[in-house]
């Protein structure tokens, strides 16, 4: 989260569920254990916590400035189980939107638990496409296997230590860039 962000007190919900898939992925990948990621959790987690915060942190948050410079293109990702969203890149910014009549250049379909471990690095995309987790098409099918270059994580200057949370119509919480809490 960043400083001064408000966010519902759902978001908090899904955020944890968030935290909980990947890094019990993690320990699991550690200690050599099996550890299944159910896709309803994945789709809500990207549907309910990744892409609400993509969306409300503004345009340039979550890009890769660099490839995504001159880049001039919508994509229609559809979660499989969950929801479908419009990435629109313009020129190094990325909006998100829900699915219009707007054209579309390339579609790609996402088993969400692939999805999830793609867009945080646990897994490559090219072992999810080879097994068909990701799959694109459409007008321009070869961006398909772009998409994960043009979106990054937020720069380390920008991510913050969660202390409180500020949740919209509940108590007030919020998130501090210092390792203490500030006192309210």
């Amino acid at each position: 989260m960043v400083e001064g962000t408000a966010v519902r007190q759902s978001a908090l919900t899904y955020h944890l569920l968030n935290e909980t898939l990947l890094h019990g992925y993690d320990i699991a990948l550690a200690t050599g254990r099996p550890w299944r990621i159910d896709p309803a959790h994945a789709a809500m987690a990207l549907g309910r916590f990744v892409v609400p915060i993509i969306r409300m942190l503004g345009p340039k948050v979550f890009v890769n400035e660099a490839k995504a410079a001159g880049v001039r293109t919508t994509y229609d990702l559809r979660i499989r189980g969950g929801d479908s969203f419009f990435f629109i890149f313009d020129d190094g910014s990325l909006t998100i939107e829900d699915p219009s009549s707007r054209k579309v250049d390339c579609h790609v379909s996402a088993d969400p638990g692939a999805f999830l471990l793609v867009c945080f690095a646990r897994q490559s995309q090219w072992t999810a496409i080879a097994k068909g987790k990701l799959v694109a098409w459409g007008r321009k099918p070869w961006l398909g296997p772009q998409l994960r270059a043009l979106v990054r994580n937020p720069r380390p200057e920008r991510s913050v230590t969660i202390c409180r949370w500020q949740a919209i119509g509940a108590p007030r919480y919020r998130a501090t860039g210092s390792q203490r809490c500030n006192a309210e």
